[in-house]
This record gives structure tokens, C-alpha cells and sequence, in this order.
């Protein structure tokens, strides 16, 4: 169930990477036939999968029973469900950055939201499919009274709100870009604003999320009688607040379990499934609700948050120099590939490699690192149990009613929860001697330590090796390799002889950059962007000796002839402003102003220096 959340992560995750290239390798009607007959060939595989499964379950065992194990069936159902998830990525990959599918419909680029959406739908899609499979084989476990339909709904629902937060971002981009308010979006352009907007709606999802949350899954309140003031008052007695007590339906509300979701007391939501109410006793309910309490009281719930964001962190730091490797290859003459097919399609190659690593990366930090913390989480909120009942035994009897209902083995882990006899087992050693809480509870303090020392110390060595000296020598010495080297096959081009001139800018060999920009113009006249560069560090190289106004303003007026961008034109008013110029300094750099859709405080500051400029020479 909870893997879930980690397909549809993996799915925004492909989505969210995706740069498309300046062309498309197939034409719109052989991008939709290639993915309806990817599409048929993954119904057909995925259908005879659980079809199977099926034969399996109506036949009868190797030992003439006549009975076939539950067991048997749920691991076969899951073991088919992950394989079929895994292959649905892959695919869902395949149509993204190899078909360009939704690239290659106009309309979709209008809208993000739009694009997104579909992106997206093409991904549920195959889901779709395994689920609507899967229900059969299911329903021969559970013997439940759902629906396909609701089956299929709920295992879409349940990890639907991954994409809530990408949702909203996108809805809010949209809004921005259609509304009248200039300021307003060149605030939100500049990047003071960005962090602003992104800290400011990030917050908002994180607290007021799980009021949208509690929409999308189906809950509602829980009327008022015995087992609600059950929970309240168990609540009121820890000190724990919420909005309200709920009802989750997810999977027909058949499973026996309880939730918790919220930050704060004001959209903080507890959650429990009509089976839970149904088969469990007071003291039953009551040991449940502890262990959701436990969760709040021992603040999982911003464990949780830490965790994602410290995996940026972590991501930063290991994929930064994965990246800098896959690029030095793809320039280098190790995979001897063309400069046409490079300039057309490294957007995708790019986004695709960084696709496959993020996600691996992913994988990998939740599956284990995640996973692992979050398994000891669960103990912990399990032997919490013990700060508001006498014993866990209420607690023991709910795992063995689990087992019972299900017909599922106890013994069966996930990458989430111990298994049902792991936990009872604790419980059991707790009952017995109680130091074993103390212990459990000293052993997340310790590997909470660790796990903040780690990030604190892979942030500071990631600062310091990407943004420090350090960094940026190692990356200009890696590209400045590599396109050394395919200069001296004479494989050189203006495009490399420009990069190798912003790689020297870096480092600050201006010398060098400025032969690297005048071998781009040698091969090509009109290379706008060599020109500007050239004439913008002929204006204000650091190195006096080697300025040179006067070829500064030639090179400046070339480029604007070739466009009359805002930054082309502000080149250009600083050429003529180290000229003493300051007539055609201010003219330029007013046009460079009124141009500008962002950075208007820097071309105002330009504009005044201009004019500043002007009035002192009159003395």
C-alpha cells in the first residue's frame, strides 16, 4: 500500500527532469502509434500476469488440500504488482523522452498545468491497468464487498496527494503568468522572489495540506457516540489536539488500521477505517489511537519533513559529480557522438540521465535510509502504548485480530513496518522487562544523531566543494578537459571555443578567454554570443591592461545589429559609457531598461550610473 507513494513519487520525479530537445526524433502520428502499441503490449502482459495467478489460486495445492495459502496468493499478487509497477515506469519513460509524446501536441504547451496533467495521466494510466488487473486476485484474498472501481479508485487516491504540492505550484504559475500586475511578477522572477514564493507555498502545503488531503481520500467525520468519545478523550488526556476524528475508507475502509496527518492541532486530522471500529475492542481502539498519539508526541510527523529536505541536500552532493561525469563523457571522444546530434538532443539526453540517477538515488535514500528510520519510528509509537494504558497487551491482541481478518501471514516484513510477529515480539520483551523501551527510545536519540550530523556535515562539504574554490575548480577543470580535447582532435566549433571562453572567465584567465571568444568569431562572424562576451569583457575586464574600449563598441554594435536584447543592449551602454560616451550610454541603456522583462533594479542602477556619469564630465 505504502509503495505506492513511492511509485507515484518515481512518476513525478520522470516527469519533473524532462527538458524536451529542439527536435523530436518521431513525428506526432508515430509517437502515438509507438505508445498505443506500448500500451497494448503492457495491458496483454499485465493481464495474462494476474490471469495467472488466478489459475494458481483455483487449483489445488501440491498436497491434495484442495486449499491454497492466502499467503501464497498476497505474496504472488504483490510480487506481480511490483515487477508490473517497475516495467510501468520504465515505459512511462520511454514515452516521455524517447516518443516526446505530449511534446508533440501543440496545444499542451499552452497550459503547464495542462501538460502536467497529461504527463501525469499517462502515467496513472498504466497504474490503471495493474490495479483494474490485480482487483480479481484480490478479491479472492479480502472476499471484501468493493467494487473494482473502488478498489482501483482507492490505489489511485491513497497516494495522490504526492502530487498535490507539484499541483499547486503549477496552478499558481499559471495564475501568475496570465495576470496583469507587472511588479508582481517581476518580484516573483528575481531571485530573492523565488525563494519568497517557493518558502512561502511550500509552508502553506505542509500546514493547510491535510485539509485538501482528507477531501481527496473520502473521509469523513465521525458522528458522535461511544467510539469517537473513546479517541477524544484519549486525546484530551495526552494533550494532543486536532481538527476533527474521521473516517478513512481507503480499500472499502476493510483494513484495520488508524492514521494521523497534520502539523498543527488546527489541520491536524486523526483518521481510523470502519473495520477498525468494527472488530476491535474499547481497550483495543484505545491502544491503537496510543500508538497514532506516539507519532504526534515523539514529532515523527517533522521527522518526516526533515527527511525530504535533507535529502536535496544529500542528493545535491552525490549527484553533482555524477553529473559533471556523464557530461565530460557525452563531450568527450570516449562515445565519439556527432556535434548535430549533441546540439539537437542533449536537452533530453541530459534530462534523461539525470532522470535515471535521481530516481535510482531516490530509490535507494526511501527504500533503505527512510525506510529504515521510519521502521524504528513505528516501534517507538508502538512502546508508546505504555505512557497511556497499563500494558501493550490490547495492542497484541489488535496485531493477531489483523492476522486473523487478513488471512495474511504475521511473519511477512515490509520496507516500512516490522512484521506483525516483529512487533509483537518487542511488545512482548517490553512486557516482560522495561528497560527495553528506555533502549529503544536511547536508540532513536543516537540514530537521529547520527543521521544530523551526517547532513550537517555533507552540507557543509557540499557548500564548500560546490560553491567554494574548490567547486568551481573542479568542474572548469573537467569541462575545460574535455573540450581541450576535442579542440586538438580539430573537432573544434564556435560553440566549444564559446564555452572554453566562460570556462577561462571562471577561472579567471581572461587572456585566455579572450582568445578562446576571438577563435568562436574567426569561425563564425555572426556568433552572437561570443560577440557580446568579448565586448562585454573588452569594457570591463578586471585585468586593466587587457581592455579595450574601442573594440568593445565594434563588438557591441555587431551584436546588437544581430539582436536587441536587453542584455545585448546593456553591453552595448557599457561600451560606450567606458568611451566617455554617455549620450548614446544613457539612449542605449534607457532602450535596455524599457526592454527588460526581469532584473529592472540592475538596468535602473545601470541607467543612473549613466547619467550620473554625464553630469559629473560637465563638471
Amino acid at each position: 500500500m505504502f509503495s505506492n507513494f513511492l511509485y507515484f513519487a518515481v512518476g513525478l520525479l520522470i516527469f519533473a527532469t524532462y527538458q524536451p530537445s529542439k527536435e523530436n526524433i518521431f513525428s506526432p502520428i508515430e509517437s502515438i502509434l509507438f505508445y498505443l502499441t506500448l500500451l497494448f503490449l503492457f495491458i496483454l502482459y499485465t493481464y495474462l500476469s494476474f490471469r495467472n495467478i488466478e489459475k494458481f489460486a483455483t487449483r489445488e495445492d501440491m498436497k491434495g488440500s484442495g486449499i491454497v495459502s492466502l499467503t501464497d496468493i498476497d505474496k504472488r499478487i504483490n510480487s506481480s504488482i511490483t515487477r508490473l509497477a517497475f516495467l510501468a515506469l520504465i515505459f512511462y519513460f520511454f514515452d516521455i523522452y524517447f516518443i516526446n509524446l505530449v511534446e508533440n501536441i501543440s496545444f499542451f504547451h499552452r497550459i503547464s498545468t495542462i501538460r502536467g496533467i497529461v504527463f501525469l495521466g499517462i502515467f496513472i494510466l498504466y497504474f490503471l491497468v495493474i490495479w483494474a488487473c490485480a482487483y480479481t486476485p484480490y478479491n479472492r484474498i479480502f472476499m471484501t464487498d468493493m467494487s473494482r472501481k473502488a478498489y482501483v479508485l482507492s490505489n489511485i487516491l491513497f497516494p495522490f496527494p504526492v502530487f498535490l504540492p507539484w499541483f499547486i505550484f503549477s496552478i499558481l504559475d499559471d495564475i501568475i503568468s496570465v495576470q496583469p500586475f507587472e511588479m508582481v511578477k517581476l518580484f516573483i522572477s528575481s531571485e530573492m522572489g523565488q525563494i519568497i514564493y517557493s518558502m512561502v507555498c511550500l509552508f502553506g502545503i505542509v500546514i493547510m495540506g491535510p485539509a485538501i488531503i482528507r477531501f481527496i481520500w473520502g473521509c469523513r467525520s465521525i458522528e458522535e457516540g461511544s467510539d469517537r468519545e473513546i479517541i477524544d478523550k484519549l486525546c484530551r488526556k495526552s494533550g494532543v489536539g486536532f481538527a476533527d476524528i474521521l473516517y478513512w475508507p481507503m480499500f472499502g475502509g476493510s483494513m484495520i488500521t488508524a492514521g494521523v496527518m497534520g502539523l498543527v492541532k488546527k489541520f491536524r486530522y486523526i483518521m481510523v477505517t470502519p473495520a477498525m471500529l468494527r472488530f476491535l475492542e474499547p481497550d483495543e481502539i484505545r491502544a491503537v489511537i496510543s500508538h497514532e498519539i506516539g507519532h504526534v508526541k515523539k514529532r515523527h510527523l517533522f521527522y518526516y519533513i526533515f527527511f525530504i529536505l535533507s535529502f536535496m541536500i544529500l542528493l545535491y552532493l552525490v549527484y553533482t559529480p555524477i553529473k559533471l561525469l556523464y557530461l565530460s563523457l557525452i563531450y568527450s571522444d570516449y562515445l565519439n557522438i556527432s556535434d548535430s546530434f549533441i546540439e539537437n538532443y542533449i536537452a533530453s539526453i541530459t534530462s534523461a540521465f539525470d532522470c535515471i540517477v535521481i530516481v535510482m538515488l531516490f530509490i535507494i535514500f526511501f527504500r533503505f535510509v527512510f525506510g529504515y528510520y521510519m521502521r524504528n519510528f513505528e516501534r517507538q509509537a508502538d512502546i508508546y502504548v505504555y505512557r497511556l494504558m497499563d500494558n501493550a497487551k490490547p495492542l497484541i491482541s489488535t496485531f493477531h485480530k489483523i492476522v486473523s481478518v487478513s488471512g495474511l501471514s504475521s511473519d511477512t516484513p515490509n520496507w516500512h513496518h516490522f512484521s506483525i510477529n516483529e512487533r509483537i515480539n518487542y511488545l512482548e520483551k517490553c512486557e516482560n522487562d522495561k528497560k527495553w523501551i528506555a533502549l529503544h527510545n536511547k536508540k532513536i536519540k543516537k540514530i537521529m544523531s547520527i543521521y544530523i550530523f551526517i547532513v550537517l556535515f555533507a552540507g557543509a562539504a557540499g557548500y564548500n566543494l560546490y560553491f567554494g574554490e574548490k567547486g568551481s575548480n573542479l568542474s572548469g577543470f573537467i569541462y575545460k578537459k574535455t573540450i581541450l580535447k576535442r579542440i586538438e582532435k580539430g573537432e573544434g566549433d564556435e560553440r566549444l571555443f564559446s564555452l572554453l571562453g566562460d570556462i577561462y572567465i571562471s577561472d579567471e584567465n581572461y587572456e585566455r578567454a579572450i582568445e578562446a571568444y576571438r577563435s568562436a568569431i574567426m569561425l563564425n562572424p555572426d556568433n552572437l554570443y561570443a560577440l557580446n562576451n568579448l565586448a562585454w569583457l573588452y569594457a570591463t575586464c578586471k585585468d586593466e591592461k587587457l581592455r579595450n574600449p574601442e573594440e568593445a563598441v565594434l563588438n557591441a554594435e555587431k551584436a546588437v545589429r544581430l539582436e536587441n536584447s536587453p542584455q545585448v543592449l546593456d553591453t552595448l551602454s557599457e561600451a560606450y559609457y567606458v568611451n566617455g560616451m554617455y549620450d548614446k550610454a544613457i539612449e542605449t541603456g534607457r532602450m535596455a531598461f524599457e526592454k527588460a522583462v526581469s532584473k529592472k533594479d540592475y538596468f535602473r542602477k545601470q541607467l543612473d550610473k549613466f547619467i550620473a556619469a554625464k553630469k559629473n564630465s560637465r563638471g
